[in-house]
């Protein structure tokens, strides 16, 4: 009898000392690649590039079907050219919010669907929406986000776990109707995915904040925490630069060149074509600056240039 238990025991034991052997041997593995002088391409076990768009309206496609978003539009037209290589583009913005949204979501959406690469366009609706206090995590979550994001068993198992959740597996809240879009309802910013989880990506209107001043340090925030999770991660500006616009695009473009990332400036490509504004280019730009699904067409097609460029 006590020999049995003593087998039971040892059970949990062998499999915490092949964890932690399998621990050590992925980071010995992951210097010596680091060490090299050259990256080595990654390859992912399942599924194909996984790209992340994040942002506000502009990137959820306000106005439009769901495949004339930029992101959906990137997709279809880079797997078309690129049948060898394609890529998986899930579009996670979202209508009116913000950059303190983004960024408390940011982990979460990094550890549930490893991308390969995140794209951000965010900043606009700082300059109206309330200021949120984001609450600092426990030391139990704290570890769990140390673990996340340095343990290379969890980032295999990430990997191996991420191919079962797609864009049409996430049910959105908020209509694409703007005439039915009611910023009041917290429920109408909910993303739900099949598995059960649940995000919260809207910012509920208020009266107006001076949440520019912490739009740049959000921003440098989220390539902090992007590059945590090894992924790759670009910078976009708005096609508009109109209203405020201009002031969203300006801390995008400086905190992208402080930090060195990679900027993918849609702005100038507006502008050239609508000199005067949405009322002289109303193919491309809605009344309020949004892209049209012509636009998003042209935003899509430049950063389908910018990945390939990276690539």
């Amino acid at each position: 009898m006590r020999c049995r238990w003593r087998c039971l025991l040892y059970i949990p034991v062998c499999l915490v000392v092949l964890l932690l052997a399998c621990e050590l041997l992925l980071q010995l593995g992951a210097l010596v690649v680091h060490g090299q002088s050259r990256l080595v391409p990654a390859q992912w076990l399942t599924g194909n590039t996984r790209v992340l768009a994040l942002g506000d309206s502009n990137t959820y496609g306000l106005y439009l079907k769901e495949e004339e978003s930029w992101p959906a539009q990137l997709q279809q037209l880079w797997n078309n050219e690129h049948t060898s290589s394609p890529i998986e583009v899930l579009n996670l913005g979202y209508p009116a919010t913000n950059s303190f949204r983004v960024l408390d979501n940011l982990p979460t959406l990094l550890d549930k669907l490893s991308p390969d690469a995140v794209i951000i366009m965010v900043g606009f609706n700082d300059f109206w929406t309330p200021l949120e206090t984001l609450h600092p995590a426990n030391w139990q979550q704290k570890i769990e986000s140390w673990t996340k994001t340095h343990s290379r068993v969890y980032r295999l198992y990430a990997i191996a776990s991420r191919s079962k959740i797609r864009q049409q597996d996430m049910v959105f809240g908020s209509p694409r109707d703007i005439s039915k879009l009611d910023l009041s309802k917290r429920e109408t910013h909910l993303v739900k995915i099949k598995d059960g989880d649940e995000f919260y990506l809207g910012s509920l209107a208020g009266e107006p904040a001076q949440n520019r001043q912490a739009l740049p340090n959000n921003l440098q925030a989220m390539i902090a925490i992007t590059r945590q999770y090894h992924a790759q991660v670009y910078f976009m500006t708005y096609p508009s630069n109109w209203g405020f616009y201009p002031g969203a695009n300006k801390w995008i473009k400086t905190v992208a060149q402080q930090k060195n990332i990679s900027l993918i400036d849609i702005t100038p490509l507006f502008i050239a074509r609508c000199p005067d504004g949405a009322v002289s280019c109303g193919d491309l730009l809605f009344h309020d600056g949004h892209a049209t699904a012509k636009g998003n067409a042209l935003v899509a097609k430049t950063v389908a240039e910018q990945l390939r460029i990276n690539r």
